[in-house]
């Protein structure tokens, strides 16, 4: 009999752990704990599409650790966003206390080092008990609410994505579109 209530509560905390669909099948820490701490931001990407008018514009934006690539397209043809040199590092303090700190550390091509550094908040953006979503209230590309996909002790993956359409009621019923995508992996 012990065995098989030992075996039931061990059962029971396999299916408890895991909220995300990446996340590990089971773990000791809450996801308070496993949320909180010092978050380095080792890629990111961003994809948007806007429809204005029938003119598609297409922009992705990925960092890879230290260099941000930008790539463009209207209407299919490929145009020629900026080439950036510099080197960037994002570290994210998500504190026990509701609070968030962003420290954005920029290396230019000539050495110039600029630091940047936000202040907002965090919450779980769904109910207490799932804790599947995060909301990020801060400046710049961690703002907004994010699908928690994988959580672990070392790493974090969030995830965003919005869209919204527009048709205008003139005869000729013209469309105005947008959407964007967001993908950020944090380690400690």
């Amino acid at each position: 009999m012990k065995k098989i209530i030992i075996a039931t509560l061990a059962f029971a905390m396999l299916l408890g752990c895991k909220k995300g669909e990446n996340d590990p099948g089971i773990s000791f820490r809450s996801r308070d704990a496993r949320v909180v701490g010092e978050w380095k931001v080792a890629n990111y990407e961003i994809n948007s599409e806007s429809d204005f008018l029938g003119n598609i514009t297409k922009n992705k934006e990925k960092f890879d650790g230290s260099k941000i690539v930008k790539e463009a397209s209207l209407n299919g043809n490929p145009t020629n966003p900026p080439v950036d040199n510099n080197t960037y590092s994002y570290k994210i303090n998500i504190m026990k206390d509701g609070n968030v700190a962003i420290e954005d550390v920029t290396t230019s091509s000539v050495g110039l080092v600029t630091t940047e550094k936000s202040n907002g908040t965090w919450s779980w953006a769904d109910s207490k008990k799932n804790k599947s979503r995060l909301q990020i209230s801060v400046s710049g590309f961690a703002n907004g609410i994010f699908d928690i996909d994988q959580l672990k002790n070392k790493e974090l993956i969030l995830k965003s994505s919005s869209s919204t359409s527009t048709v205008s009621s003139s005869p000729t019923q013209q469309r105005i579109a947008n959407s964007s995508s967001r993908t950020l992996t944090l380690t400690q």
